[in-house]
């Protein structure tokens, strides 16, 4: 099994999770920067990854109905904004799945 080594989006900071509101769910985002770029990028060849995490608005325990996911091992995004707009895009199909 691969793993992968991820750091905040600044060294220094902490990752920075988004929310966005989605029928009766909220979803929270975090997108990371891979530590080691890729070399048979073009450009700046920085690889972004995501996490995303779904919960019901109305659940009457914090974490209850809590359900995340990553972004596939073998698919990184070449920016921040595009594993974002991802993260947000795979909550939907969660929330949709139910």
């Amino acid at each position: 099994m691969s793993t992968l080594e991820i750091t905040p989006n600044e060294l220094t900071d902490a990752p920075v999770w988004k929310t966005e509101s989605y029928h009766d769910h909220d979803m929270h985002v975090c997108t990371e920067r891979l530590m080691n770029p890729n070399p048979s990028l073009s450009g700046h060849g920085n690889e972004w990854t995501f996490t995303v995490t779904i919960s019901r608005r109305d659940a009457k325990v914090p974490d209850e109905e809590m359900v995340s996911a990553k972004a596939d091992l073998g698919l990184f995004y070449a920016s921040q904004e595009i594993a974002e707009g991802m993260g947000f895009l795979r909550g939907r199909e969660l929330i949709e799945s139910r």
